[in-house]
């Protein structure tokens, strides 16, 4: 009588034991099954019937460097996917023809991603062409850290453009932008007064503006005896740890050497017939379901349960029968 309570009394505990694993491992799958996917959207500019990118491989490496992935098409569209949130900016596009000139884009380009999004050029016709430039550039000194972007458009034409908040030169160094973001002229028949410059300061480091005195991009000003001071890297657009005052000897050893880049692209081609692409408009894709999630079961703990409950059955059986 012994023997029977004592295995009734482990076959009760193997069941609860059992029950509980069970239960663990079916909110195991459950929490597994319930984990939202990381979401990433697609945005595409696509360059039009007369438009072009330049060197789209050197553009998918900016892109790269900037921390953001990218690819090209065999359209010679770019493509991004990116995170919600996500910085980027429009590429520059180039007319392949001296007969037109980009106006706006299909859409106004959403800086910060929230969507899937595909952009088009909208081209306008060339009539009183002038040139104008946009020019980035290291702040208080004349070296580019960027291309020259050199295009046209007609005489009195107000251009917008929006420049990256951070660029990564080839050496691995990233400088920061300083100021809005967006600038817009109004272009002239002089055209070195069609010039659009953006500043940057190198992440860590603040620029030397007088001899005494050195301002950064959030606006304090620190008096030293001269030479440059060593800041903490600023957010785009403003913000950064006021500096600390260095010898000049060791922070102008702590700068990467830059290299100032070529004026811009080579000469716009000619012969591309008139025309331009439609906008097709991208709907936010449901999020898919992992291959794998469906195949997970608990046909390992149900396998598992009815062996132990066989096993102990078996051996009550047994000693019942003595």
């Amino acid at each position: 009588m012994k023997i029977k309570r004592l295995l009734s009394r482990l076959s009760l505990t193997l069941a609860a034991v059992m029950a509980v694993t069970m239960i663990g491992g079916m909110s195991v799958k459950a929490a597994e099954s319930d984990a939202p996917a990381a979401k990433t959207y697609k945005v595409t500019f696509h360059p039009g019937n007369v438009g072009n990118f330049g060197d789209l491989d050197e553009v998918v490496a900016e892109y790269e460097a900037a921390g953001i992935k990218a690819s090209k098409t065999e359209m010679g569209a770019l493509k991004l996917e990116v995170a919600p949130g996500t910085q980027i900016y429009a590429p520059n596009v180039y007319a392949t023809d001296n007969y037109y000139f980009l106006q706006v884009w299909s859409e106004p380009v959403e800086t910060t991603v929230t969507k899937n999004a595909d952009y088009t050029p909208n081209f306008g016709r060339l009539v009183d062409a002038v040139e104008y430039q946009v020019r980035f550039i290291i702040k208080g000194t004349e070296t580019n850290i960027r291309p020259i972007y050199v295009t046209k458009a007609n005489k009195g034409e107000t251009i917008e453009y929006t420049a990256p908040t951070v660029v990564t030169v080839s050496a691995g160094a990233r400088y920061f932008l300083q100021g809005e973001a967006k600038k817009t002229i109004t272009l002239d028949e002089d055209a070195t007064k069609n010039i659009i410059t953006f500043e940057y300061v190198l992440e860590g480091r603040s620029e030397l503006v007088s001899e005494g005195v050195v301002t950064t991009d959030g606006g304090t000003v620190t008096t030293v005896e001269g030479g440059t001071v060593v800041a903490g890297a600023p957010a785009a657009g403003g913000g950064g740890a006021a500096p600390a005052a260095v010898a000049p000897q060791a922070a102008e050893a702590a700068a990467p050497e830059v290299v100032n880049i070529d004026q811009g692209p080579a000469a716009l081609a000619a012969g591309i017939p008139e025309g331009g692409e439609e906008t097709t408009e991208i709907t936010e894709p449901e999020t898919p379901l992992d291959a794998n999630l469906a195949q997970n079961t608990n046909l390992p703990y149900l396998i598992l349960t009815a062996a132990l409950v066989a096993v102990v059955g078996a051996l009550f059986v047994v000693y019942s029968k003595k």
